[in-house]
């Protein structure tokens, strides 16, 4: 009887970075189709840095204050989180870009608070993907040659 082969650890690389290369770039997707859908409703404010929400690890949220349309007062906090230097200081005028039918669903209107988490998640996908393709290339190219195939297996 013949013991079967051993795994490759290349194809088995070429799995896993693929595979999280799909799910990231699905999640990108995911971002991306939210941010367009709430672009496509959303209407504009005059907004205001009235406080910052401190968390860990030196991160912080801004927390903004707007008026609809309507007039009402509204209050909500950035979705992307400040690291090391802040990006609206308390006091500072920002777009604000609002759901009218739900005010509280608001962002800044600032490509890193509407485009953001899709860039990340996008440009760690397209990395993963590319591990996972490059690999896969390895794999292929040890499969055609007769004498290395056996090795590489």
């Amino acid at each position: 009887m013949n013991a079967p082969a051993p795994a490759n650890p290349l194809r088995n690389f070429f799995r896993f970075f693929f595979a999280i290369g799909i799910a990231l770039a699905g999640l990108a997707t995911y971002f991306i189709v939210d941010s367009l859908s709430f672009l496509d409703k959303a209407s504009h404010a005059d907004g205001m840095v009235v406080a910052r929400r401190e968390g860990q690890h030196s991160e912080s949220w801004s927390i903004v204050r707007f008026r609809s349309r309507s007039g009402a007062e509204f209050r909500f906090q950035s979705n992307v989180p400040n690291r090391s230097w802040e990006r609206f200081p308390v006091g500072s005028q920002v777009d604000v870009l609002y759901d009218a039918g739900d005010p509280l669903n608001a962002r800044i209107n600032s490509f890193t608070d509407l485009w953001g988490l899709a860039v990340v998640f996008g440009m760690m996908g397209l990395v993963c993907l590319a591990l996972g393709f490059l690999a896969w290339l390895q794999v292929a190219r040890a499969s055609r040659r007769p004498g290395d195939a056996e090795h590489n297996s």
